[in-house]
């Protein structure tokens, strides 16, 4: 084949083979700022002990929880091993259970 030929033809096929890798670069360097922005402090007074324990109580009486996480991001609160999927958030800011 032509020399020409061939690098027209490289040339094309390192731009599509490109695209996926940058795709998955992007997606990926957006994935990793989710934990860092996961542990950022809460804000002064949003959540205290009586508060913690006052949603516990409401929201796992039979007291079948194993596991607790707090998104600050998100302001919601993680109960692992209550609720029909087995976790269950709660919004901070309401006491609500939370939809994310």
């Amino acid at each position: 084949m032509n020399n020409a030929i061939l690098l027209r033809l490289h040339r094309w096929l390192t731009l599509v083979f490109a695209l996926p890798l940058l795709v998955v670069t992007i997606t990926g360097l957006i994935l990793s700022i989710q934990p860092a922005l996961q542990s950022i402090p809460l804000k002064p007074g949003i959540l205290n002990l009586e508060k913690l324990e006052s949603l516990i109580a409401r929201h796992d009486p039979q007291g079948r929880a194993r596991g607790l996480s707090i998104d600050a991001w998100d302001n919601t609160l993680t109960l692992e091993g209550v609720g029909e999927d087995g976790s269950l958030d709660i919004d901070l800011a309401t006491g609500a259970e939370s939809e994310a």
